[in-house]
């Protein structure tokens, strides 16, 4: 149980971008608890379902950049599965090199921060009616620091920041 009394136990998480790195180490955490590559979360699935049984994981493909796939998911989840009780919005990119090419701002600012946008106005109003719910933005550190290598990323991150403590703020 978390210090904020979220339990995973039999609860509905979804993680966006669970296919690798410390995602896929949540998944399988939240597993233990109670996706930009399709394949790499069927595995995660997969590995989650033969090591907890009682937590069964599906991996389920997903472009956050597209409002109507989220909210397609949303509802799927929702009917065939249950209520969603965990949302982490954790999908992200890295794109250009230093002051980087218009389209790497666009794909930036798509993933980075309108997959967050996308998600939250698919699920929040679905918890908020519900009265419960947990819904948490990933903006890593470059969300509160500068990642000088990549000003589309940063600039990205910085803006997941500004609308999570809005979230914070309007969904008190």
């Amino acid at each position: 149980m978390a210090a904020d009394g979220f339990d995973a136990a039999a609860q509905v998480a979804v993680v966006t971008g669970g296919g690798s790195g410390v995602w896929q180490a949540l998944c399988g955490a939240l597993a233990q608890s109670g996706i930009r590559d399709l394949e790499a979360a069927r595995r995660v699935a997969a590995a989650i379902n033969e090591t907890y049984s009682h937590s069964p994981a599906l991996a389920l493909e997903l472009d956050v950049v597209e409002s109507r796939s989220v909210e397609a998911l949303v509802e799927k989840v929702e009917t065939e599965i249950g209520p969603i009780d965990l949302w982490c919005s954790n999908a992200g990119i890295h794109a250009g090199d230093g002051l980087g090419e218009t389209t790497n701002w666009r794909r930036s600012l798509d993933v980075n921060l309108m997959g967050h946008v996308n998600a939250a106005r698919a699920v929040i109003p679905r918890m908020v009616e519900r009265g419960n719910g947990h819904f948490v933005v990933t903006a890593f550190a470059a969300g509160l620091l500068t990642d000088f290598r990549c000003a589309p990323y940063a600039a990205s991150r910085h803006a997941a920041v500004a609308l999570a403590e809005w979230l914070d703020y309007v969904c008190r």
